[in-house]
């Protein structure tokens, strides 16, 4: 998933043309897992459509350029919205370089990248199903790792530094379509990629 050119992908989860996102990955929290996959890409153009980031559920025709007045505005949405494109905006995910860890050791569902930048950086963790998932992922060649909540906006166990097992793995779970990050500094981003 190396993007070293000066090629950027445009990545999406919704658009003019096809029906709001909510909709068209079955509700909130699918559409918030599919968000992630797409936003925390480094190196590439994110698209919001209008209206997607609060929540919208009326679908605008291209040639409208205005929004019902009548929608209620999801507030809690706008909020996360507001810290995923925070976290995008970090140097971290505009100048690290991407790679996907190896899905072996992770139930189905679970989608992992990871983002390094000079030995430091972060493992995104996606469960992209509806079902509880679990796994290791690899963290043999890092330290310090902290684990954030994406859809609680939360440090996981306060400040207290997540250790690994022997084997340099560490043990995720995630509930349905839940996404949660694990940042970290070190000698540098895993060897191991996969697929």
């Amino acid at each position: 998933m190396s993007n070293d050119n000066n090629v950027k992908p445009i990545l999406f989860t919704e658009n003019h043309d096809e029906p709001r996102a909510v909709e068209a990955f079955g509700g909130k929290a699918p559409s918030q897992a599919a968000a992630v996959m797409t936003a925390l890409v480094p190196k590439s153009v994110w698209m919001v459509h209008m209206g997607q980031d609060e929540g919208r559920e009326v679908k605008i025709p291209m040639q409208v350029n205005r929004l019902p007045t009548d929608e209620i505005v999801d507030t809690e949405l706008v909020q996360w919205y507001q810290m995923l494109l925070s976290i995008r905006n970090s140097t971290l995910f505009q100048k690290g370089k991407a790679t996907t860890l190896d899905h072996s050791q992770l139930d189905e569902g679970i989608i992992a990248l990871q983002v390094d930048l000079q030995g430091s950086g972060a493992i995104v963790c996606t469960n992209y199903s509806d079902h509880l998932a679990a796994g290791m992922i690899p963290v043999s060649n890092i330290q310090d790792l902290r684990l954030y909540d994406l859809a609680t906006n939360t440090w996981m166990y306060g400040s207290k530094i997540a250790k690994p097992d022997d084997n340099g793995m560490m043990y995720i779970k995630l509930g349905p379509w839940q996404s949660q990050m694990v940042f970290y500094s070190g000698h540098g981003a895993n060897s191991q990629s996969g697929s």
